[in-house]
């Protein structure tokens, strides 16, 4: 299974494609546009860690409770020598460059509760305690980068092993909930921040058809189907929505450009509305997307929008 299969999309607001006109709200609306960037960065940072801890886990026959399997891990080593113990180390080099975007450095310890009573992480209702300590995400073209530190919990919600359902051995669903209070973020300027996260991911195959949906579980600050809150690199409070599933499928070229879904990312009284899967003029895409579609509302009840195209 190769690393890249799973991308959950970096949805990256390019500041200078909206033209705002109020040289009043300029700054305002320039913070909240990098809020939904650090937003959906941390959504990518962190998605990508869940996968490797669930990799590194369901391929090791002692903590996943089957042979052992690929865990085909870029730029990360996995010691597994408390595997008797039901606990994992990943090591982060800080030098491989992933998707020629960001590398990463410091370590992921991963310990499956229950071990000890027989519990491993192919049960349904498993859960791995997955804990950052200095992991350092840097984006290699713009040197910028942010730390994470602290304590997730991924749930196996159906039972099973993801890795398994990507690489074709096994049809139907696994379902993982990706829950945080309060994670540590360390933003490049030394501001120190705390997010939480409830989100839910679905793998499913059926036949040779391929897809990945993620949604939000929680309700903060008056908005359902919530995937992730707290404070941004401003002080401000925010809260990201996700309205529709995000739904990442194989009937394009690659898993990292979202077929559909919807984000509302809310800050400041302001609504960034992200619709993912869109054509060049912003209409739903009918064959493979071009990308997505910003619509920023203000508090004043100004809008603006554009359509920006993916990364590749």
């Amino acid at each position: 299974m190769k690393r890249t299969y799973f991308k959950v999309l970096l949805v990256l607001i390019a500041v200078s494609g909206l033209t705002l006109t109020s040289c009043r709200n300029k700054d305002t609306a320039t913070n909240d546009l990098y809020s939904a960037q650090d937003n959906n960065t941390a959504t990518q940072h962190l998605n990508a860690t869940m996968d490797d801890a669930a990799n590194a886990a369901g391929g090791v026959a002692a903590v996943s409770g089957k042979t052992e399997g690929p865990y085909a891990l870029v730029g990360v080593t996995v010691d597994s020598s408390q595997k008797s113990n039901g606990i994992l180390t990943l090591t982060y080099d800080g030098t491989t460059i992933v998707d020629n975007v960001f590398k990463r450095s410091g370590t992921v310890t991963i310990t499956l509760e229950n071990y000890a009573n027989g519990t491993r992480w192919r049960d349904a209702g498993a859960v791995l305690d997955v804990d950052y300590n200095t992991v350092v995400v840097t984006n290699v073209v713009t040197g910028a980068h942010v730390q994470y530190d602290g304590s997730n919990k991924l749930t196996n919600v159906s039972g099973g092993l993801a890795w398994r359902i990507v690489a074709g051995l096994d049809q139907g669903s696994v379902v993982h909930r990706h829950t945080a209070n309060a994670v540590q973020l360390t933003f490049a300027d030394g501001t120190h921040r705390n997010w939480s996260v409830d989100r839910t991911r679905t793998y499913m195959r059926n036949g040779n058809a391929l897809s990945l949906t993620l949604s939000g579980n929680a309700t903060e600050g008056g908005h359902s189907n919530v995937d992730m809150w707290g404070t941004n690199r401003n002080g401000v409070s925010f809260v990201n929505e996700i309205a529709t599933p995000i739904v990442f499928d194989n009937s394009c070229s690659n898993y990292r450009n979202a077929t559909s879904g919807e984000i509302k990312h809310y800050v400041n009284g302001n609504t960034l509305d992200v619709t993912l899967g869109v054509d060049a003029s912003g209409n739903a895409a009918t064959g493979c997307p071009y990308g997505y579609k910003v619509v920023y509302t203000t508090s004043t009840n100004h809008t603006y929008s554009a359509v920006f195209q993916y990364w590749h």
